[in-house]
């Protein structure tokens, strides 16, 4: 488990980003290699292809990323860091679904016991590991925010008499994007102490929970404090609604229309009377953060169409196809201006992926809500911490890009829960898990008659997705 924990730790990290030393380069590779190795060997590969079989789909997504990888209209970027960077995903991504399957169907680990140990662990020491070079005044990286966008005041933090400025850690890649992380993983946290029954991991959980707000209060991002908040709230009051449980799969349609959703939201969000405290200027409102105007310029792209959009023009699409020249003005403060995303998932994906990847996507989401939904009513402490995940990665991928390596964190924390949700919910698992435990003659009859009875109605059928 910890050699798993540590690959994980490493990725995290990026340690081969920040010297030329093949040692340090290579052990990103090194680590996951042996941790996949270790748990092929102990692991029983029949049911591990047979999980596999079930989530085809998935898979194809992370293919499809990896081409666009490879096709990448990234200035800089070489053969070398391509191959390195394909090389760790496959082996590290191999590694975790390996350890997940093995540890849930040799010592019945829960879904609970999967995110606490493989994800709220790794993630938070990764968070304090970047508070401690932070207080210690150490830079890693050279950053790509001049002054004028580092040097404002954080908001929230001036409402407790702190008057400081908001923060870009040494080893974030930006402020956005380690906000998502740290919003995703403030609302696991969250709903894990809140809404899941359970009551294992207590003291992780808030330290965890304490380390992951402080980090969004640094960093001055209210959208990944806000979406948390209201996940765990709509959780707490509708968790027992079957209507509500039954409706989950219908949070996909927000991929979609998620940016004309904040377009209508905005003109009412404006008349809340607390609403400018919370903002910097009116302007930051009324035009969506700049957000409204980059995806009029979306808009204009797709509208008419080209075979090109079928596939996507590869990582970093916007910039392949020209049309972030158009909304490069926006980040003038930026020494990357140039490079900007769409700042929105959907249109990422459509730039990177095309209709292919576009369509793809919205599958693995709705088919995963589908799933968690299924298994509601038979691991609700589990698959309260997923849905609390995935419906975070919906809300914020309205405003943020959540696909493929520009977040290189936050896409191994998406595959990651992906995985969780594969072997927690995995019909062919929870069968095998009941039958041997009774095989083993405990009591557990009625755990798998309940498995066995269920399984023709709630389970859902074995198909991929």
């Amino acid at each position: 488990m910890y050699l798993v924990i540590f690959a994980i730790i490493i990725s995290l990290l990026q340690v081969n980003s920040y010297s030329e030393s093949i040692l340090i380069k290579t052990l990103p590779i090194v680590t996951s290699a042996l941790a996949l190795f270790y748990f092929l060997i102990i692991s029983n590969g029949n049911y591990l292809f047979k999980t596999i079989k079930e989530n085809l789909m998935a898979i194809f997504l992370l293919l499809l990323i990896l081409v666009g990888n490879v096709r990448s209209n990234f200035p800089d970027q070489t053969i070398g860091f391509t191959i390195s960077r394909t090389i760790n995903t496959v082996l590290l991504f191999s590694a975790v679904f390996s350890a997940f399957h093995y540890y849930k169907n040799k010592y019945n680990y829960s879904i609970v016991d999967i995110v606490a140990k493989f994800i709220i662990l790794p993630y938070c020491l990764y968070c304090l590991i970047n508070f401690l070079l932070w207080a210690a005044g150490i830079s890693i990286k050279e950053s790509v925010m001049t002054d004028e966008v580092v040097n404002k005041k954080a908001v929230l933090l001036s409402y407790f008499g702190l008057n400081i400025d908001r923060v870009q850690f040494p080893l974030s890649t930006g402020l956005n994007n380690y906000a998502v992380i740290s919003g995703a993983m403030f609302t696991i946290c969250l709903v894990l102490l809140f809404v899941s029954n359970t009551k294992k991991y207590k003291i992780l959980t808030i330290a965890s929970c304490l380390v992951f707000l402080a980090t969004l209060l640094l960093i001055d991002s209210r959208a990944s404090i806000y979406y948390p908040i209201l996940i765990c709230f709509t959780l707490i009051l509708w968790q027992k609604s079957k209507a509500y449980v039954k409706n989950m799969p219908y949070l996909t349609y927000l991929i979609v229309l998620g940016p004309l959703f904040l377009y209508l939201m905005v003109p009412l969000m404006m008349v809340l009377p607390f609403i400018e405290s919370i903002t910097r200027n009116s302007e930051e409102l009324a035009t969506g953060n700049s957000r409204f105007l980059i995806w009029s310029a979306c808009l204009l792209e797709f509208i008419e169409f080209k075979p090109i959009h079928l596939i996507g023009f590869g990582y970093f699409g916007h910039f392949g196809s020209g049309v972030s020249a158009s909304w490069s003005s926006i980040f003038s403060t930026w020494t990357d201006g140039d490079l900007k995303t769409s700042h929105n998932t959907f249109f990422t994906i459509l730039f990177d992926h095309g209709y292919l990847g576009l369509v793809v996507y919205v599958l693995v989401i709705y088919n995963t809500f589908k799933r968690i939904s299924r298994f509601w009513n038979i691991n609700r402490e589990g698959n309260v911490l997923l849905f609390g995940f995935f419906s975070f990665n919906i809300f914020a991928g309205i405003t943020e890009t959540l696909i493929g390596f520009y977040s290189p964190n936050y896409f191994i924390l998406f595959f990651v829960f992906l995985f969780a949700e594969f072997v927690g919910n995995s019909p062919i698992l929870v069968t095998e898990n009941a039958t041997s435990r009774s095989k083993n003659g405990k009591n557990f009859k009625s755990s798998t008659n309940m498995v066995r009875n269920t399984s023709n109605s709630q389970l859902p059928k074995l198909q991929s997705y």
